[in-house]
C-alpha cells in the first residue's frame, strides 16, 4: 500500500546523539497501527533510515516529567546560562 502524506512544515528533524527525533503525522500513525502522537527516532544505517517508534507518553508520565522539570527548573536555567 502507498499513501502520499505531507508532512507539516513544524516537524522539522530534532538532531539527537544517535540520529533525529520527527513527530509521525497522525495521518501516518493511521496508517501504520501506532498512537497518535507517537515520536520517530531516526538511526542512520549504511544506505538508509531506520525508525524506532515510541509511543506517546501517558498522563502520568507527563505529570512526572513535570514535576521533576519543575524541580531541576533553577539548575537547567543555571546550566544553560554557563554554556553547559
Amino acid at each position: 500500500m502507498s499513501a502520499t502524506v505531507t508532512l507539516p512544515p513544524l516537524n522539522t528533524p530534532r538532531k539527537w546523539p544517535q540520529g533525529w527525533v520527527i513527530t509521525i503525522p497522525d495521518e501516518v500513525a493511521r496508517v501504520i497501527g501506532v498512537a497518535e502522537g507517537s515520536q520517530g527516532l531516526l538511526h542512520p544505517r549504511r544506505g538508509s533510515l531506520e525508525i524506532e517508534i515510541l509511543p506517546p507518553l501517558s498522563p502520568a508520565q507527563m505529570a512526572e516529567f513535570d514535576e521533576i522539570f519543575e524541580e531541576s527548573k533553577e539548575v537547567l536555567m543555571e546550566l544553560q546560562r554557563r554554556g553547559d
